[in-house]
């Protein structure tokens, strides 16, 4: 159980991270932000 949650957990940041990373090539000011602010 605790192997899984830390690979889902693992998985939502970087899928987080990827949204961020493709955002950040339109929106750099948001991606900033938003990086701040999380």
């Amino acid at each position: 159980m605790e192997t899984a949650r830390v690979l889902i957990s693992r998985g939502l940041i970087a899928s987080v991270d990827l949204i961020r990373v493709q955002r950040g090539r339109g929106f750099s000011s948001l991606t900033h932000a938003s990086v701040m602010h999380a």
